[in-house]
C-alpha cells in the first residue's frame, strides 16, 4: 500500500487534534481501477447537472454544473499520467471552456452578496448592488443562451479515450507501479502550489490569486481520493478553508476594481464612492494579514512531497493554530 503521510493537526482550531502513529492518507493497490470507475461516474453526473442547467437555469444548477465540471477535471487529470498529454490538454480545454461560461454570471452573483453587507453603511454600495441587480438579469439571459450551447460529444471521445489508454497502462503495469503515478501527479500539483506560494508579495493580490488557483487544483485532486482512502474530513475542511482565506481576497479585488470602472458610469457621489472604496480596502488588508498569518501551512497539507526539508519557520500544518492572535482576527471573515 503506497502511503504519503499528513500531519492530523488542524491549524484552523483552538484544540489541535493529537496526531496518530503511521498517520497519512493510504492508497489501495487498485487505486488506478477506483479512479477509472470514478471517471465514469464523474461523467455521468456532469451531463446530468448540465442538461439540468440546459433545461432549468437557476443558481442552484449552474453551482452544481460547476463543481461536477470541476470534479471531474480532478480525475481526469489523475488519468492523465496514463495517457499522452495532448489527451488531457484537450479535455482540460474543454472542461475550462464550460467554467469559463459562467465567470461573468458568477463574479455578479458572488459581489451583490458583498455589497449586501456595505449597503446599510454606504449609499454607493447600494446603488452599485442595485446596477448590478439589472446587469444579473442581462447576464441570466446570455449565459443561458451559452449553456444550452454546449455540447458533450467530443468530451465523451476524449475522456473514452483517456480510460482506455489507463486500462491498457494497467494492463501491463503492476498495481502499486500505477498507485505512484497517481500520488505523482497529486504532488506535482502540489509543488506547484508551493512554488506560487513562495512567489506571493501581500502587496499584490494576482499572487495570492494565482496561489489560489494552483491550490484549488491540488484540493480537487485529493477530494477524488478522498472516497478511495481514508482522508480525515477535518484535513477536507482544512483544505476547503485555507483557499477560502484566499477567495475572500480576490472577491475583495475584484469588486473594488469593477466598483471604480463603473462608478462614474452610474454616477455615483464622488465623496460616497472614496469612502466606500476606502472600507473595501480596509477589509482587503484585514483579508491578506489574515491569510498571510497562516499561509505557511500550506507545507504541511502533503508532507512527503517536498524533496528537502521545510524552511525554517515553515514547520507545516502543526505549528500554525487558528488562535485569534494577530493581524488576522482585525476582521471579521466573510462567509462564502
Amino acid at each position: 500500500m503506497s502511503v504519503i503521510v499528513v500531519q492530523k493537526q488542524s491549524p484552523f482550531r483552538h484544540l489541535p487534534i493529537s496526531p496518530s502513529p503511521g498517520g497519512g492518507i493510504q492508497l489501495p493497490p487498485e487505486t488506478t481501477a477506483h479512479l477509472l470507475e470514478s471517471a465514469k461516474k464523474q461523467w455521468k453526473r456532469h451531463c446530468k447537472q448540465l442538461a439540468r442547467c440546459q433545461e432549468k437555469f437557476s443558481e442552484a444548477s449552474v453551482h452544481a454544473s460547476r463543481i461536477c465540471a470541476r470534479r471531474l477535471l480532478s480525475v481526469s487529470e489523475l488519468l492523465g499520467a496514463f495517457c499522452r498529454p495532448k489527451v488531457q490538454a484537450q479535455v482540460r480545454k474543454i472542461l475550462k471552456h464550460h467554467l469559463d461560461v459562467f465567470d461573468d454570471l458568477r463574479d455578479t452573483q458572488v459581489q451583490r452578496g458583498l455589497l449586501k453587507k456595505f449597503s446599510d453603511r454606504f449609499s454607493a454600495a447600494a446603488e452599485f448592488r442595485e446596477h448590478l441587480r439589472n446587469e444579473e438579469k442581462r447576464l441570466v439571459r446570455q449565459t443561458r443562451k451559452a449553456v444550452r450551447k454546449i455540447r458533450t460529444n467530443r468530451l465523451r471521445k476524449l475522456l473514452r479515450s483517456e480510460r482506455k489508454a489507463a486500462e491498457e497502462w494497467v494492463k501491463n503495469h503492476s498495481s502499486d507501479e500505477g498507485t505512484r503515478k497517481v500520488l505523482g501527479t497529486v504532488t506535482a500539483a502540489f509543488r506547484k502550489a508551493v512554488g506560487v506560494r513562495e512567489a506571493i508579495d501581500p502587496s499584490s493580490s494576482e499572487t495570492i490569486h494565482r496561489t489560489r488557483v494552483a491550490f484549488k487544483h491540488f484540493r480537487y485532486m485529493v477530494e477524488a481520493l478522498a472516497r478511495l482512502a481514508a482522508v480525515n474530513t477535518p484535513l477536507l475542511k482544512d483544505l476547503q478553508h485555507f483557499q477560502t482565506l484566499m477567495g475572500d481576497i480576490q472577491d475583495l479585488e475584484v469588486l473594488g476594481q469593477d466598483f471604480q470602472g463603473l462608478a462614474p458610469d452610474i454616477k455615483i457621489e464622488k465623496r460616497a464612492a472614496i469612502a466606500f472604496l476606502a472600507e473595501v480596502e480596509r477589509m482587503k488588508s484585514a483579508a491578506v494579514a489574515r491569510f498571510m498569518h497562516r499561509a505557511d501551512v500550506i507545507y504541511g497539507f502533503w508532507c512527503d512531497a517536498l524533496s528537502q526539508p521545510q524552511p525554517a519557520g515553515k514547520a507545516g500544518r502543526a505549528s500554525v493554530r487558528g488562535n485569534g492572535n494577530g493581524a488576522a482576527a482585525a476582521a471579521q471573515p466573510i462567509s462564502k
